[in-house]
């Protein structure tokens, strides 16, 4: 491809923004991207609610096989294969790495969690990230609410002196709590990439394009 200012391989969690901010910063972008778009636009496909459609969920999960010759054990990655990459089959949750984390000799003294909040904040702005609850505070919370199951495991760790607390989540008021985030939400209500950033780098940037192959 020529003609544009950048080339971002790949759209999951890390091409999205890099798309979406240098589209804002006025540059023209294209996104080579793999696999197929789910995000509901004409031209795009529909999610199947199935997981017995093995050769839907291998293109969309992207299974790969490996061996590791030095342990003698096979190991299979999961990712995510199409426009959005990893977000279209993750459930989710968005926790901020706890302190910690960082504390580990492997980390760079530079990386402190309180250098990332700043961008974790930006990040969940941007997927709009809402904290669940146990009950609803408004008549139309029914969307931020834990589910059933959560909230029976909640009072059994209760009654067992253990805390537990519902978490934050990327997800919007089209969210039925149906339970088929990893093979993608028929109804967008996960917040994945494809939707809160391909899209808006669209609207920055009209030379904004997304390519799978010669797509």
């Amino acid at each position: 491809m020529t003609g544009f200012d950048v080339a971002v391989v790949g759209s999951g969690f890390g091409g999205g923004p890099a798309a979406l901010r240098h589209a804002e910063a006025g540059a023209s972008v294209v996104v080579l991207e793999q696999g197929q778009r789910y995000d509901g636009r004409p031209g795009s496909r529909e999610f199947q609610q199935t997981q017995t459609d093995l050769a839907y969920l291998l293109e969309l999960w992207g299974i790969t096989g490996g061996f590791d010759w030095d342990t003698n054990r096979g190991s299979f990655v999961l990712g995510g294969r199409g426009l959005g990459g990893g977000s279209l089959i993750y459930s989710m949750v968005s926790l901020r790495a706890p302190s910690f984390v960082f504390d580990d000799p492997v980390w760079p003294t530079e990386v402190t969690r309180a250098e990332l909040d700043p961008y974790y904040l930006r990040a969940e702005r941007q997927l709009g990230v809402t904290q669940l609850q146990w009950t609803g505070n408004q008549p139309d919370d029914d969307w931020k609410m834990a589910s059933k199951r959560d909230t029976a495991f909640a009072t059994a760790c209760a009654r067992a002196g253990v805390s537990c607390d519902p978490v934050p989540v990327a997800i919007n008021r089209d969210c039925g709590n149906l339970g088929w985030c990893s093979t993608g939400c028929v109804r967008h209500g996960k917040a994945s990439v494809d939707l809160q950033y391909m899209q808006p780098a669209k609207t920055w940037a009209p030379r904004c394009a997304s390519v799978r192959g010669c797509w």
